[in-house]
């Protein structure tokens, strides 16, 4: 799996705009929002309470303002993400398949091992599996995951429930929760997933003790009265 590192999509104060520097001989001098003038135009950046103004190297409003939504864009975090996954997905189009670039990675010939990507059991496959788990065994964790991620094969450690808890990523997802538990108070575990946005779920109770809902059950769901319920409970039915 290729690293992703966590977004804040929460907004900043930034904003880029399109002004023009009207020249001396120019009727709207003063109309720094004027369009329709053949006068240079410039953009305003204000992000993160620094600003700057740079030149469009243009007289059209229009070309100017496709500038300066290019910036804004460059600036959304989804949108810079949404670009990186496309990058990372041409880079891999780009390599082959997953299987000839891990071969590529471990020293062996793509064409030559071939059918060890769908037929593990033949010659091929049995090689090939020897020296990827040997290929492996021969480097520490790190180095394994950094170098096939960097070949654009998808790759993760196998991680601890520790390793889990601890992990950039499962933090910014919010995987691991806490809620209280009518038998032993506070616990912490695995949340709700998949996450949705209207729906995203959570959890609203722990365990409970044997019995706990019989009164919901049998009398408000069953009907049962309160002395047929007592009734029960004396000959050990419930």
């Amino acid at each position: 799996m290729h690293p992703l590192k966590s977004v804040s999509l929460r907004p900043k104060t930034q904003t880029v705009s399109v002004y023009t520097r009207h020249s001396a001989d120019c009727s709207k001098m003063g109309e720094p929002q004027w369009r329709r003038c053949k006068c240079a135009k410039y953009l305003y950046l204000l992000r993160n309470g620094k600003n700057k103004t740079i030149s469009a190297k243009t007289r059209s409003w229009e070309k100017a303002e496709q500038q300066a939504q290019e910036i804004r864009e460059s600036w959304d975090p989804l949108k810079q993400k949404l670009r990186e996954l496309d990058e990372l997905k041409q880079a891999q189009e780009a390599a082959g398949p997953i299987f000839a670039r891990l071969c590529v990675v471990i020293g062996l010939d793509p064409e030559k091992y071939a059918s060890a990507s769908t037929e593990l059991d033949s010659v091929e496959g049995i090689e090939f599996d020897h020296r990827l788990r040997q290929w492996i065994a021969e480097r520490p964790v790190p180095e394994v995951v950094e170098t096939l991620n960097a070949a654009c094969v998808p790759c993760c450690p196998v991680m601890s429930s520790e390793a889990m808890a601890e992990d950039p990523h499962y933090q910014a997802r919010a995987v691991h929760t806490e809620w209280e538990d009518l038998q032993v108070g506070k616990v912490k575990g695995t949340g709700v997933a998949p996450k949705f946005s209207r729906t995203p779920g959570k959890i609203w109770r722990g365990s409970v003790a044997v019995g706990h809902d019989n009164d919901l059950i049998y009398r408000d769901l069953l009907g049962l009265s309160a002395g047929e319920l007592a009734n029960l409970k004396e000959r050990g039915v419930v």
